[in-house]
């Protein structure tokens, strides 16, 4: 029979010895950036390393911020319950990296700011500036939170510890290599954190593999239980996951991610230039690919394992989210230090995603409120040793509260919709109020605080409204359980008992939300500019590529029309 989920506590000496030497190396990492180099002794090595890291640390800095522990407890069981469809989520990169290189990070490159809001102000106003960055860290905080949650629910389900203490051993860890080794130190451990990660994938997949005897035999199963589903192409946008849902809602949502994220900006201001950034994002295009594709079919290798005797079903587990975790104790106990080095890997990608957000908001902190209040008093601002201390001290406090926080991620409804609402509930709003601002010369700053404004209370509403109906799941079968339980179907639900906009999958929030906000917000600027005359910054420098060519133009067009009028006038008179 399988185990109970009130045994699942079955670490041994090996697999906390592996852990504590994990934990210990990611600290250690944090404190040789500390006191080497320029031992963080400005502002700018601290938040932008210089400017002068390498591409392929880079590189897989981002795909670890991008795959974090949600993903790889989020992923298979996602896979697990409702099929493989969502690796259709992958086509959106096609769009989301060269659009983001080409046309979003030219301009960021031009403005050097720490502070992706920087940017805001030139190109609006102050006031917009500050209502972004202020709805930053609570998003950011409400994210890092259900990330956070991820390995503090493996490490309990794991070893038998708290969840209390599993979010203090954690968040700890965290915090102190963020705080004490800066941008450096984030890079480098994601870099660590990213091969961890990697090999606890790779040793659920291979488990499975030499237990099944072929990886036929797991795509068979995966087919025979429904899970290969990949031909869904209704239009029906209250369906979960279809063709369209996955790849446009996944393209707004990453694009709220690559492009106009301060922790990922934050990341590609460390290169030397854009050129340089170009050539990243575009090699860690394939990895992120690669690594996404193995967590689904990690998915499936699980749901080979269980297909006769589901746990969920089988009640040996309280939800899907124990699914990695219970996999991990049922079939690698017997493995010392196995156990421990997959619950590292779940450690590493929460802590890669984590520790990149806490340096971006002790950044925005600084940049945006510190700085600025220090001009509006005019008086000079403190010398770059104080700013240090501050952003570092900054830093703690997030993670700090970062911890508290996270005591409420045991209330959402499944972690990998959770972060993916989260990760949207800001992203649509401020792709909207970003593509006004690059692409929309006549958008002025009461448009772009009304495209602000409006996204995110759509938002808010489309995320957290309800009731909602319940998640279904793909059949699941307990006919080989030893208890001999009786196989039942999924929950029914009458979709017409809920509220339309309800019943929408969960991919078309962000959707909406970055749509009309982008449309309130060009309306409002044509009415106050026709009505009120408001303007803003058109510097053309301020514009994408193919705008800004459109605008350089215009502008010498005008020059040259300038010049023949006075050519002619000065002509006349001289005939006269």
């Amino acid at each position: 029979m399988i185990q109970q989920i009130t045994k699942m506590g079955s670490f041994t000496f090996y697999d906390y010895a592996v852990l504590l030497i994990i934990l210990t190396i990611l600290s250690a990492i944090g404190l040789y950036y500390r006191y080497t180099g320029g031992k963080q002794s400005s502002t700018e090595e601290y938040l932008l390393g210089d400017r002068n890291q390498g591409v392929l640390p880079v590189a897989l800095s981002l795909v670890a911020s991008h795959m974090s522990g949600i993903s790889i407890l989020g992923v298979p069981a996602e896979v697990y319950f409702r099929g493989a469809i969502y690796s259709v989520a992958n086509i959106a990169l096609l769009i989301v990296i060269p659009v983001t290189v080409h046309l979003f990070l030219p301009v960021f490159f031009k403005v050097a700011s720490m502070s992706v809001y920087e940017y805001l102000e030139l190109r609006f106003g102050r006031h917009l500036r500050v209502l972004a960055s202020l709805a930053y860290p609570v998003q950011s905080v409400l994210f890092m939170a259900v990330v956070l949650y991820a390995p503090a629910l493996a490490l309990e389900t794991l070893s038998g510890l708290s969840t209390t203490w599993s979010i203090l051993v954690v968040g700890s860890v965290c915090t102190f290599y963020s705080t004490v080794g800066g941008i450096k130190a984030v890079i480098m451990t994601d870099v660590f954190q990213f091969i961890l990660t990697n090999l606890a994938v790779l040793t659920i997949i291979l488990t499975v593999y030499l237990e099944k005897g072929s990886f036929i035999n797991i795509w068979t199963a995966a087919k025979e239980g429904g899970r290969l589903n990949f031909s869904n192409f209704s239009l029906d946008p209250t369906e979960r996951h279809t063709w369209w849902s996955l790849i446009i809602g996944a393209t707004f949502t990453y694009m709220g991610t690559y492009a106009v994220h301060q922790s990922q900006v934050q990341r590609y201001l460390t290169l030397r230039d854009h050129r340089t950034a170009l050539r990243t994002l575009y090699v860690s295009w394939p990895i992120t690919t690669a690594f996404s594709l193995s967590m689904i079919f990690a998915g499936l290798c699980i749901y080979s394992k269980y297909q006769g005797c589901d746990p969920l079903m089988a009640h040996t587990i309280r939800s899907e989210d124990q699914l990695v975790p219970y996999f991990v104790v049922d079939t690698l106990s017997s493995c010392p230090g196995i156990p421990g080095l997959v619950v590292a890997g779940i450690f590493s990608a929460s802590l890669s995603s984590i520790s990149a957000n806490l340096n971006s908001l002790a950044t925005v902190s600084v940049q945006d409120y510190i700085r600025p209040l220090y001009q509006q008093k005019k008086k000079l601002f403190p010398t770059d040793k104080w700013t240090l201390w501050m952003t570092k001290l900054l830093a703690c406090l997030y993670g700090c509260l970062l911890m508290v926080i996270t005591y409420l991620a045991r209330y959402m409804r499944g972690i990998l919709q959770t972060g993916l609402t989260l990760a949207g509930l800001m992203g649509g709003p401020m792709v909207a109020v970003y593509t006004l601002g690059l692409f929309v010369p006549a958008a002025n700053e009461p448009g772009a605080i009304a495209a602000l404004l409006s996204g995110l209370a759509i938002s808010v509403w489309l995320s957290f409204g309800g009731p909602k109906p319940p998640i279904v799941n793909l059949q699941s079968s307990t006919y080989s359980c030893l208890d001999n339980i009786t196989t039942t179907s999924d929950l029914l639900t009458r979709p017409g008992e809920y509220f339309y906009l309800y019943r929408l999958s969960y991919w078309w929030s962000v959707v909406l939300s970055c749509l009309l906000a982008f449309t309130i917000g060009w309306l409002v600027s044509l009415y106050t500019t026709a009505v009120y005359k408001f303007s803003c910054n058109t510097d053309p420098e301020l514009f994408s590529p193919p705008v800004m060519i459109i605008l350089n133009k215009r502008k010498q067009s005008l020059k040259e029309n300038i010049s023949s009028v006075i050519h002619f006038e000065n002509k006349k008179q001289n005939i006269n």
